[in-house]
């Protein structure tokens, strides 16, 4: 008779097959063969190999468990409340009988949770283990069993081969990243508290027999203390999922789909080497900038995935063929490349083919597409970059991404970070595009969970790139004040309340412009917006260098003059009303003293701009500029042009007043008499002097732009355009 206390060899349904043994990574079979890392691979799943020969050893249980903490595992949050009992030293027990070895359980919730103690982890601590061999048996240094080996002893080796692992090699993808995966929120047909009452595997998932659903919960990590929920914990949150994805039935189905098809398309049109090759420069020159990617998701042993999107590589291409010229293959190649036009093309198409199914990487793909520079048509491009980014808002809220997933153990460590990467690059893309089209935002900070980011979340992702990503870091920062400015000044409600109200609209901006030099002072000083006119000594550059940090220093300009454009609106007030034949309120809206100090502070902020465009040289041009700057200098030319036009002292031909403003016939302008004396005494002919010198300096400056590297990627095509057809516009109007 056999002996009840050795463990038996797990049978073909669970045991490792032969290519995840030999890589030593967890062996998924969700249904039946073959496992999702030999699907991932494109390998054949088989059972071939026999285990080596392995000593046994009796095992008996070393340790006494409660009852709650037995409970806990087999019925997942909801703790059972029947009597286990405990097992004695002597006890002995069938393990082929239990759902999960009950002493894995014990030993797996007693390691430190900073480590991935998902079911990658676990197998990959019992990775150097044949599947037959007991759950932790040592080896000694001479190759004998160690008989003696307390719990403790073991543990501890397994915290350190845990360790070893995760540095040698990530784990790889969770399935919330590699399927379909919904998170449930706190309304809707499915429920959280519901949910916890379900029974849970080793792998966190409860498959549903009736609706075809699979639900992964995420693991929280005990040490983590939770927020602000007082001493009982909040149910874990769940994703759900779509059961068995690899199927041999999905994968005849997956042949024929779309995206294959456009798979196709994109290998028909640019080799996987040269897509390798632009990848590699994507992570050279743009990743140090928007750190959305890490190598884990495109290569395996420097070779592409081949499960990676087709979208998703497309727009990868399409970001990095600029920076072609750079690269010491590349650069010879150019013939063989492809235009970034019709990369853009296949990933805009394979991307709708995608979205039916949205993954990480599909958020991915439309923050790349929101950063490209269109060079046809500026205007018709709008309605689509609003569209891409509530597209991008929305699907990134249905794969949870605006929960903080730290504490998220059923991930590995680098995907945990790299969710609240993505989160805070889809915050700040969603932000600037909304405030370069004019377009209220669709995030709110009540609907988001993570943590702002840290220099440690932008610890380097596997990538060789040379520069620091903190850069990202303070763009997050600067966006966060952004937010702060649009609530105050843009919003629906804020506008109509402050239209008027120059005291308040004063008030609240004295709050932001505070904000905004608290952060430009803590900037390092290679970021501060007077570096990049310091000369730098040629020996220091470093070659092939380019500086992507103009981004930047863009945006924070063009902060300070959304503060000034709010305020101007009580000055266009007066003098809109002032020619529409309605007279002015008995109280002054504005004193003149007032007024000139707006109007000198937003000529500062632009001779600033105009000094920073003017200094841009090749390095900056070339470098890499995120999608939304391309309003920002547009909202320049807007602002410049709107104070040129206050600040004029002719008004023989006044802009005509809108249709629904009351306006007699033949109408001229005239001064309401009780703010004739104050009017007069509102003389802007110097500030108007300098607006005009100011405006062809702008002007010139766009223009030298346009020719080089800030024409071929358009940064420049909308704000000169603004500013010519306005200028011209009035010019023959008589207006200026």
């Amino acid at each position: 008779m056999e002996d009840s206390t050795v463990r038996r060899p797990r049978s073909r349904r669970i045991r490792p097959c032969d290519f995840c043994r030999a890589r030593k990574v967890a062996c998924r079979i969700t249904n039946s063969p073959p496992c999702d890392f030999c699907v991932l691979k494109q390998r054949p799943c088989t059972f071939n190999d026999a285990p080596g020969p392995r000593q046994r050893r009796q095992l008996a249980a070393e340790a006494q468990f409660s009852t709650e903490n037995a409970g806990y595992m087999r019925n997942g949050y909801h703790q059972s409340e029947s009597t286990h009992g405990a097992f004695s030293n002597n006890a002995t027990f069938d393990f082929e009988n239990l759902d999960f070895d009950l002493m894995e359980v014990l030993e797996l919730e007693s390691l430190p949770n900073n480590l991935p103690d998902n079911s990658d982890a676990m197998d990959a601590s019992n990775s150097h283990a044949d599947e037959n061999d007991l759950p932790f048996e040592t080896v000694s240094p001479s190759g004998r069993r160690n008989e003696e080996e307390p719990i403790g002893a073991r543990t501890r080796r397994i915290e350190l081969a845990s360790e070893k692992t995760a540095l040698d090699h990530d784990p790889p993808p969770s399935v919330v990243s590699r399927q379909l995966a919904r998170f449930v929120g706190p309304t809707g047909d499915l429920d959280l508290y519901l949910l916890a009452y379900r029974q849970y595997d080793q792998r966190d998932q409860s498959e549903s027999q009736h609706t075809n659903v699979i639900y992964q919960r995420m693991k929280p990590d005990r040490n983590l203390p939770e927020p602000n929920t007082g001493e009982l914990p909040l149910p874990p949150p769940v994703f759900t999922l779509h059961k068995d994805p690899y199927s041999s039935r999905l994968a005849r189905i997956v042949e024929d789909s779309p995206v294959e098809r456009f798979r196709t398309e994109l290998k028909t049109l640019i080799s996987d080497n040269l897509v390798s090759d632009l990848v590699r420069l994507w992570f050279r020159f743009v990743y140090p900038y928007f750190p959305i990617l890490t190598r884990q998701q495109i290569f395996t042993q420097e070779k592409l995935q081949p499960s990676v999107s087709p979208s998703l590589l497309a727009a990868l291409s399409a970001t990095a063929i600029p920076f072609s010229i750079y690269d010491d293959k590349l650069c010879v190649e150019g013939s063989r490349l492809p235009s970034s036009t019709d990369l853009l093309k296949i990933s805009l198409r394979a991307l709708a083919a995608e979205v039916q199914s949205p993954r990480l990487e599909t958020v991915q793909t439309l923050l790349l597409l929101l950063q490209r520079h269109p060079t046809g048509d500026p205007l018709a491009e709008e309605p689509l970059n609003w569209n891409l980014c509530a597209q991008m808002t929305s699907t990134a809220q249905t794969i949870g991404l605006n929960h903080d997933p730290m504490s998220w153990t059923s991930l590995p460590l680098w995907e945990r970070r790299l969710r609240k990467l993505i989160w805070w690059a889809v915050w700040v893309c969603e932000k600037w595009t909304a405030f370069g089209q004019g377009m209220p935002s669709h995030l709110h900070d009540r609907d988001c969970t993570c943590q702002p980011l840290t220099e440690a979340d932008l610890a380097d992702l596997g990538t060789d790139a040379a520069t620091t990503p903190n850069y990202f870091l303070h763009f997050v920062q600067l966006t966060t004040i952004l937010d702060r400015l649009m609530n105050s000044f843009f919003t629906a409600q804020a506008t109509l309340r402050l239209a008027n109200d120059v005291q308040g609209a004063i008030d609240a901006a004295k709050v932001i412009r505070a904000q905004l030099k608290e952060w430009h002072d803590a900037l390092p000083a290679a970021l501060q917006t007077h570096a990049q006119s310091d000369k730098r000594d040629p020996a220091t550059v470093p070659r092939q260098d380019l500086d992507g940090q103009s981004s930047l220093r863009l945006a924070y300009v063009v902060a300070q003059l959304a503060v000034f454009r709010a305020l101007l609106r009580p000055v266009s007030m007066v003098a809109i009303h002032r020619g529409s034949g309605q007279g002015l309120p008995d109280k002054p809206v504005l004193e003149p003293d007032a007024a000139r100090a707006i109007v000198r502070g937003a000529i500062t902020c632009l001779e600033e701009l105009v000094e920073f465009v003017e200094g841009l040289t090749t390095i900056q041009w070339d470098a890499f500029w995120h999608g939304w700057s391309r309003h920002n200098f547009s909202i320049a030319s807007t602002l410049l042009m709107h104070l040129l036009l206050i600040t004029a002292q002719s008004h023989t031909s006044p802009i005509e007043p809108h249709e629904q403003w009351p306006s007699p016939q033949d109408h001229q302008p005239r001064l309401d008499p009780v703010h004739a004396e104050s009017t007069s005494q509102m003389n802007l002919q110097t500030e108007h002097e300098e607006l005009r010198k100011l405006t062809q300096r702008w002007r010139w400056a766009l223009r030298l732009a346009a020719q080089g590297a800030g024409g071929r990627k358009g940064l420049m095509t909308l704000s000169l355009l603004r500013i010519d057809a306005l200028f011209i516009e009035w010019q023959d109007s008589n207006i200026l």
